[in-house]
């Protein structure tokens, strides 16, 4: 559940409180005050069995207590990634048919909270083994509601508690204390308790009683007691003194003090060397590299460390030494001298591996790997796994942007390095001092292969999660295409050939049907095809794509791009020219092809088009090759409109009132009577005109008539008429 900007854990609602009473009562039911005295009580390293979310070791944690979590491996809510995510050390490990790769006598306190382990079954012989890894005087804590009142009325369940509490007692084992569902035994402290036992299990004889076993059966004898470091808990030099061992306890495991004070020092002034260059200022021209006004690197920017070769744990202890927040997982080969019980007798951790096989955790759980003196090891060694390999598995286990840090001979390094540059990991190479032959090798990797923890690391496992073992891959994404490209690397002689294809191009679906039958023709060239939507634009632009679909056929040196008709023919003819591979006649079940290359060539070769990017086709191309898409731009654009049409509206009224407002409607009046006005005085100056011709017109008419009758006196009358006639006219 994230809160803000924290992750709490599903347990944390009714743990966050209660798991400081729950390590309160256990401190109480061995005797303690508090948890805060486990350490003067001698109990610094803790087992958890089936941790759930690492919340007591987390707890532990802070009271100088180091817990290790051993879990199942589960595909999907893991408690030992979620407990390694928490920066809790944590392994894969179950002791239900194999003991645990710890030497005996290795744990202070073993606890299990609610674990799936049926200790009844088998005579007892988890119990056993709980025995083997406890030290003498340590704690066994079982939290189980099987010895409750309600649980106890049941039959069977008594029968088991019996059992269990006979077991106990038969390992010499004291219960302490039994609060609520808590029950705490004490292991004892005295040898002569188990030859003064009457039943089994029985102590194990000397040739079948090694020290550190590395995955060997459960065996049902009692372990350790012939060895010199039973020691009890209560006698051994409380922490942080512990991790300086003394001669007397040096001459156990055979090593002298000289050495180990060499060791010590060595290492103190390395980690002061090594912190300063755990930053991406080494790299100059490193991408990540910080500014001058960026802040520099946490102090806490590493939490979770690993030491493939920790010897006598000395990079661990000047860790620490130094104040830093981390925790070591400390790793002895099985080809080196097994130093791990030295290791826990410091109050460290570790393990016994096999580095040619998977490491017992899963993908992305360490912050940095360091490995001193480990290529030379293995150069001593006749090895079945390569560093490639090795190296392979190095990078499943590193987070992101975690650092590899190798330490070793100059043509060692000089070796890893270029397998390195293999991997494509930006690798740096210091000097440690002139007089010395030993270098530094710092790795940031950049490309990272995951695969399942249970598998063997071989040069396979780069393909053993995205199932490149096929000719054809169809889909994929950004990872999928780099980790293809990344094939090359590791094989120069191979080729690949990529499609890049649109799903809304026509055209691409036409050339798909081709290059699954190029993948038959051609079994040895893996395909891939990618869809344009899964892919980012920088990336097609890199690949200098400009329209779909384009094929690339590629291998370690070049990068050839297809021109030409997408029909069969021309394809296999341009593999054969660039790869020299001739097109093969079976499939890769070794049956024939259906149809002969000829056959399957379509009758018209007619070079397709190229799609352009969807921002680049016309109207009509989107409308006929994707309606849907069309159709979904349309209405969003219809949708926008609906929107901003209220808007639109407003703004035309507002515009209208403006304009109005300043308008001189009385000027556009006038001047419309003033047309009119003009109009009148033109027809006005044609009146005078039309007057004076109509009177000369009358007075030619009275000369006229004056002369034609001449006889007739009109004088009065006539002149009535005319005055008359004049008025009319006027």
């Amino acid at each position: 559940m994230v809160e803000e900007d924290q992750i709490s854990f599903p347990s944390d609602a009714h743990l966050s409180d209660g798991v400081e009473d729950y390590a309160h009562r256990i401190a109480e039911m061995i005797g303690l005050r508090n948890e805060f005295n486990f350490n003067e009580a001698g109990v610094r390293t803790v087992l958890d069995i089936e941790c759930g979310f690492g919340t007591l070791g987390a707890h532990l944690f802070e009271r100088d207590l180091l817990t290790m979590c051993i879990a199942n491996y589960e595909s999907s809510g893991s408690q030992v990634q979620i407990t390694l995510e928490r920066g809790i050390p944590a392994l894969i490990g179950s002791f239900a048919s194999k003991q645990l790769p710890y030497p005996y006598l290795s744990f202070d306190m073993v606890h299990c909270a609610r674990c799936n382990v049926e200790w009844d079954k088998n005579d007892g012989v988890f119990l056993v083994e709980v025995d083997r890894l406890l030290r003498p005087g340590g704690y066994f804590v079982w939290t189980t509601s099987l010895n409750t009142h309600r649980a106890l009325r049941d039959k069977e369940n008594q029968k088991k508690w019996t059992t269990i509490r006979a077991l106990a007692n038969n390992l010499c084992w004291e219960i302490l204390s039994q609060q609520d569902e808590t029950n705490v035994w004490k292991k004892t402290n005295k040898r002569d308790c188990y030859s003064s036992r009457k039943s089994e299990p029985m102590l194990c004889a000397k040739s079948h009683d090694p020290e550190s076993p590395y995955y060997k059966p459960l065996n049902p004898c009692i372990a350790g007691t012939r060895s010199k470091r039973w020691i009890p808990i209560e006698h051994r030099t409380a922490w942080p003194s512990q991790a300086r061992l003394n001669s007397t306890e040096l001459d156990i495991h055979g090593v002298n003090s000289e050495d180990f004070g060499e060791d010590t020092s060595t290492w103190d002034s390395m980690v002061r060397n090594y912190w300063s260059l755990l930053s991406p200022l080494i790299f100059s021209d490193h991408p990540k590299r910080p500014g001058d006004e960026e802040p520099h690197p946490p102090f806490n920017m590493l939490r979770n460390v690993l030491d493939m070769n920790a010897h006598f744990g000395g990079f661990n202890a000047a860790l620490l030494k130094s104040g830093k927040s981390v925790w070591v997982m400390n790793v002895v080969p099985t080809n080196a001298p097994n130093y791990l019980p030295l290791i826990f007798d410091r109050g460290l951790i570790g393990v016994q591996h096999d580095w040619c096989e998977a490491f017992p955790t899963y993908p992305r759980t360490y912050d940095m790997v360091h490995a001193d003196g480990f290529l030379s090891l293995e150069k001593r060694q006749k090895r079945r796994c390569s560093t490639l390999d090795i190296f392979l598995e190095v990078d499943r286990i590193l987070r992101p942007e975690g650092w590899i840090i190798i330490r070793d001979t100059a043509p060692l390094i000089e070796a890893a390095r270029s397998v390195a540059a293999q991997l494509r990991w930006d690798a740096r190479i210091l000097d440690l001092d002139i007089a010395s032959d030993e270098k530094l090798l710092f790795i940031d990797p950049t490309i990272r292969f995951f695969c399942a923890p249970t598998e063997k690391i071989i040069r396979d496992t780069i393909v053993c999660f995205f199932q490149f073992g096929r000719i054809l891959y169809l889909g994929g994404d950004e990872a999928t295409l780099a980790r293809a490209v990344n094939l090359l690397y590791l094989n120069k002689d191979e080729y690949i050939a990529v499609l890049f294809y649109a799903s809304w191009c026509p055209f691409s679906q036409e050339c798909k049907p081709n290059f699954e039958k190029l993948a038959h023709l051609f079994p040895t060239i893996r395909h891939f095809a990618f869809e344009e939507s899964a892919i980012r634009p920088s990336i097609i632009s890199r690949y200098g794509i400009h329209g779909f679909p384009t094929l690339f056929l590629l291998n370690s040196t070049m990068r050839v791009r297809y021109h030409g008709p997408r029909t069969v023919k021309p394809l296999a003819a341009f593999y054969s020219d660039v790869s020299g591979i001739s097109a093969s006649v079976e499939s890769t079940t070794g049956e024939a092809m259906p149809h002969p290359l000829d056959e399957i060539e379509p009758k018209k070769d007619v070079e397709p088009e190229n799609c352009p990017f969807w921002w680049a086709r016309s109207p009509e191309n989107i409308l006929q090759q994707d309606t849907y898409l069309a159709l979904a731009a349309s209405f969003v654009i219809l949708r926008l409109l609906y929107l901003l049409f209220p808007r639109i509206v407003s703004a035309a009224k507002w515009a209208w009132r403006r304009h109005t407002l300043f308008a001189n409607l009385m000027g556009v009046h006038e001047y419309f009577f003033t047309y009119l006005e003009q109009a009148r005085q033109k027809l006005s100056r044609l009146y005078p005109s039309k007057r004076g011709n109509l009177q000369e017109g009358a007075r030619n008419a009275t000369a006229w008539a004056s002369k034609s009758l001449a006889s007739v006196s009109i004088g009065e009358p006539s002149t009535i008429g005319r005055t008359n006639s004049t008025n009319e006219l006027r």
